[in-house]
């Protein structure tokens, strides 16, 4: 969670893509990732399939 926080800090936003060669994790990892970081308020979900991005809160 923290390089990915790391991460939003300096770019600003983040796609699936990013998330999985970020963390060398498969897509089903990165989306339980993404959510559970959402669920705890560190990140915000913006849009929904392909178009989606991971922005800081």
């Amino acid at each position: 969670m923290k390089t990915v926080m790391d991460y939003l800090a300096e770019y600003g936003e983040m796609t699936d893509e990013d998330l999985q060669e970020l963390l060398n994790i498969k897509k089903t990892r990165a989306y339980l990732l993404a959510r559970q970081m959402s669920e705890n308020g560190l990140i915000e979900i913006v849009g929904r399939g392909a178009t989606k991005k991971y922005k800081l809160k």
